[in-house]
């Protein structure tokens, strides 16, 4: 079946966030609260940083994925600090304000994503981005990189109650892009849920985008095809 669309990942896909990049942020917000809360900058960095990693690494094993993304960071924050001897909810409020800011002023999306976008804009009727996360906090990336005025159709499992490799939300991409499942291609970093997903959903391809030059697992679902960079995808669609 001809390609009639094309699905794509969000983080470490077409949002270039590393782990430096939300380090720097999150010392830049421990930084600023520090003085005002009374205490360690340094050690709230620490306690909010092994909290929230604790939270989301179990949010993606049983993938929750709420509609507030900014409730769990307020959360967060007020557990951070109250652990550090702060109780104050507008601390706590004015960090999440923050750290949201200091986290777009950092995203970025890789050098190969517009002129991939550009290209894929020539070759299919629809391009739709499918991430699993928080609802307002996908939403926000997508916003402050510009890349909701880039695509058709913006699917998040926060929004629509369905995470990636479920075949469910998929179907959902499908229907806003207005073409079968077949006809769809999917790309992303993550064997687990792009490269599964695009399985259980009975796609055209999963597409693995291995940045990074990673052996795949001997147990790790087997993409359709692999690439080093997005520039390599338009002319897989001619294959």
């Amino acid at each position: 079946m001809v390609t009639q669309a094309v699905f794509l990942d969000l983080d470490a896909t077409l949002l270039d966030f590393d782990m430096a990049a939300w380090t720097e942020a999150l010392r830049a917000v421990c930084a600023r609260l520090a003085l005002p809360a009374g205490v360690d900058r340094d050690r709230l960095g620490e306690v909010y940083a092994e909290a929230s990693t604790r939270h989301f690494l179990a949010a993606e094993e049983t993938h929750a994925a709420p509609a507030d993304g900014h409730a769990i960071w307020r959360e967060l924050w007020r557990d951070a600090l109250a652990a550090c001897g702060c109780d104050d909810d507008a601390l706590a409020e004015q960090a999440v304000t923050s750290y949201e800011i200091e986290r777009a002023a950092r995203y970025r999306l890789y050098a190969d994503v517009l002129p991939t976008v550009a290209e894929l804009r020539r070759r299919v009727s629809a391009l739709v981005l499918i991430t699993n996360g928080p609802g307002t906090t996908q939403r926000h990336k997508v916003a402050a990189t510009g890349l909701a005025d880039l695509l058709d159709a913006v699917i998040i499992s926060g929004e629509v109650g369905v995470s990636k490799p479920d075949a469910g939300v998929f179907e959902i991409a499908a229907r806003a892009a207005g073409v079968p499942l077949a006809a769809a291609w999917h790309v992303g970093d993550s064997l687990a849920n792009d490269v599964a997903g695009a399985a259980n959903a009975r796609l055209g391809a999963g597409v693995w985008l291995n940045r990074t030059g990673a052996a795949r697992p001997a147990d790790a679902p087997r993409p359709d095809h692999e690439i080093g960079s997005l520039h390599e995808l338009p002319a897989l669609l001619d294959g």
